[in-house]
């Protein structure tokens, strides 16, 4: 008996032992997140809405997130969940899943981190949420680059890497179509992240954008983010002194933010990189070691599976009440049979009649739908046919090029290749989207401008694009797609290289019948005495405004203005 009581005296104190480890190692929240939080709580009690609760537990889960609390900023973020998702979908219960999202991945849980992050999609696509999806999408791609990282070494070549491009591509159209500053940034830093990888120089471009936004901004912790990235991309061109510079500027800015314990992870791994690169091997191990406590810190957040299971606790919830609501529609379904079978009994003789006819209406029906469905799939793939022969074309006019001396006549395969690149991204468009035969013409010239911008490889320039919602047929579209080719490709090739900061400027309005685009840029202005030579482009824009029934002239307004108005 004596034994028995020390046995589970010892086991007591193991315990006790082990709470104090998991939980009292972590610093307490940041004092008026907690305030605001408890405000929003005491809202909450006295207007009896749990909407604001929700709000409160989410202010309560970000908190314990800053400090590396995963457990309790977890507890805070699933009652969220359960109240938010009564009310069905809305913006801020997708919020909700993206902060679960996040908190899953800091602890490697990638599996269950893409299930909240594709929960969280969904929600935005349903409710129509462009900016929510821009969100959902960096979460995406913070999951694939920490597998690209973690189990294939970064590798250029792998897979993975074409989901960061799509998805980091996905977010800089969205970000630039709202105009949203701070979401630009993020995409930007992003971007350069993923240039550093191919050990691009065009990272410090992107790197440079969003340390200016943030700066501009006043955006601390985002400013830190892009200080860190930074310093690894100078460590990644070899170049550690500007490394360690970088991550200087970034550690004092850091250090002003209290309560906050989420970046130490990159300070960390960003010191043991330059260390390493620098030969201190010694320093280089003490920042390793440092690095493996603090995750061994967030190891212990997830002990004895309270994290799991209060995962299970939710997905119970959520089933016991899915059989409920199966339970009525049950005991609805039957009651509505009962009463079916009453009124067929009264009706069958006209029910018969009407049976025969109905019949003969639904083979109709159905044979114009397989129709119908079957041109559907005929022009689709025909659109998709023709994208890919000029694809095909293209890559035999880079093959040509590329066995060419003569600069004259690699520039003039350069220039046939982006035409015919403008024609291939119309069909792509054409056969991706829902509507077969238009092209929307905002996504249409942004993608158009990103198409020449890569081929010419210059560094970034500001885009300021107002583009109204419009729609245009496929043939108006390839004319269109030529003309801003040629302008754009004039830009690139005669404006940019000859200003410090070039700028494009692209409005596109309808009125009544009649929509106008104008596309300027900031070089040194048009030579009217072009328009008296024979050169292709002159040719190729006239022919192509002759065809659409288009008017077009050249201005000299800081630069060179073109604009072009056709009836739609």
């Amino acid at each position: 008996m004596t034994v028995l009581w020390v046995r589970c005296l010892f086991y007591l104190w193991l315990i006790c032992s082990f709470s104090r480890v998991s939980w009292g190692q972590y610093p307490p929240p940041a004092p008026d997140k907690i305030e605001y939080a408890q405000e929003l709580e005491q809202e909450s009690i006295q207007k009896k809405d749990s909407t604001i609760l929700a709000k409160a537990y989410y202010q309560y889960g970000k908190a314990y997130n800053a400090v590396g609390n995963l457990l309790k900023a977890k507890q805070f973020y699933m009652k969220a969940v359960w109240i938010l998702a009564k009310r069905g979908d809305t913006y801020e219960l997708g919020q909700v899943y993206l902060r679960l999202s996040d908190n899953e991945a800091q602890q490697s849980h990638h599996d269950k981190s893409l299930e909240y992050a594709r929960t969280a999609r969904g929600i935005f696509k349903r409710i129509g949420s462009d900016k929510g999806v821009m969100i959902a999408n960096g979460s995406f791609c913070r999951l694939y680059d920490r597998q690209w990282t973690k189990h294939f070494n970064k590798d250029p070549k792998h897979p993975l890497m074409d989901s960061l491009w799509y998805y980091h591509r996905a977010s800089e159209k969205i970000a630039y179509l709202l105009r949203d500053s701070l979401a630009i940034a993020e995409v930007s830093l992003a971007l350069g992240n993923l240039y550093s990888y191919k050990h691009d120089r065009k990272a410090l471009s992107y790197i440079q954008r969003a340390r200016e936004i943030f700066e501009k901004k006043q955006r601390i912790f985002e400013l830190v983010s892009t200080q860190i990235t930074l310093a690894n991309c100078y460590l990644s061109f070899g170049e550690p002194r500007q490394g360690y510079e970088a991550l200087e500027v970034g550690e004092r800015v850091y250090r002003q933010i209290p309560h906050e314990s989420l970046m130490d992870r990159g300070f960390l791994e960003a010191y043991m990189d330059y260390y390493e690169a620098t030969g201190n091997y010694q320093k280089a191990l003490e920042y390793s070691e440092k690095l493996r406590a603090l995750d061994k810190k967030i190891l212990l957040s997830d002990h004895d599976g309270a994290i799991s299971r209060l995962s299970i606790e939710y997905e119970t919830q959520t089933k016991d009440n899915q059989i409920k609501n199966q339970r009525s529609e049950i005991v609805l379904r039957t009651e509505n049979e009962r009463n079916l079978r009453i009124f067929l009994a009264a009706s069958i003789s006209l029910l018969l009649v009407a049976a025969a006819t109905s019949a003969a209406f639904y083979k109709l029906y159905r044979k114009n739908q397989r129709i119908s469905h079957q041109n559907e799939e005929l022009v689709k793939e025909q659109n998709h046919r023709v994208k890919n022969n000029l694809q095909i074309i293209s890559s035999l006019l880079n093959l040509q090029a590329r066995r060419l001396t003569d600069e004259t006549a690699k520039k003039t395969m350069r220039d046939n290749q982006l035409r015919i690149e403008s024609m291939a991204i119309l069909h792509r468009k054409l056969y991706e989207g829902e509507q077969l035969t238009r092209v929307n013409l905002a996504e249409f010239i942004l993608e158009l401008v990103e198409n020449v911008e890569q081929s010419f490889g210059q560094a970034p320039v500001e885009r300021q694009l107002e583009i109204a919602s419009i729609y245009l047929e496929a043939d108006k579209a390839t004319l269109v797609g030529l003309i801003l080719t040629e302008i754009l490709t004039n830009a690139w090739k005669y404006a940019f290289p000859k200003v410090a900061l070039p700028t494009l400027r692209i409005n596109a309005a309808q009125t009544a019948n009649t929509i106008q685009i104008e596309v300027a840029d900031n070089g040194h202005g048009w030579d009217k005495s072009q328009h008296n030579t024979k050169s292709l482009g002159i040719n190729i824009i006239k022919a192509q405004a002759k065809q659409l029934g288009a008017t077009y002239q050249f201005e000299h307004d800081n630069g060179t203005v073109f604009r072009l108005m056709f009836k739609n």
